[in-house]
């Protein structure tokens, strides 16, 4: 099950991933793509780095329930919000 479920979540992120840069370069001017696509990834390899780090310490401290339930919560926040912008851009 473990190995299936992480084999599913690397595709459904290769998808996201693609299709949330053809998004943001078609919304970015052509001058500033190029800044725009390094702020991006800085901020995805810190949020992942700072991800990584809380969510040790919070295994440590209380278990990996919580910090699946928290990892579970921010994705269907996140996904709320993006389909609430997408929904509003309209």
């Amino acid at each position: 099950v473990a190995g299936g479920s992480y084999v599913l979540s690397q595709a459904l992120f290769s998808m996201r991933y693609s299709t949330y840069i053809v998004y943001l370069m078609e919304l970015t001017p052509s001058r500033q793509r190029g800044i725009m696509t390094g702020a991006g990834e800085m901020a995805a390899g810190l949020s992942v780095a700072g991800a990584a780090l809380l969510g040790g310490y919070l295994i440590a401290i209380q278990g990996y329930a919580p910090l699946f339930l928290a990892g579970a919560g921010s994705i269907a926040l996140g996904t709320l919000l993006f389909a609430g912008y997408a929904w509003w851009r309209r």
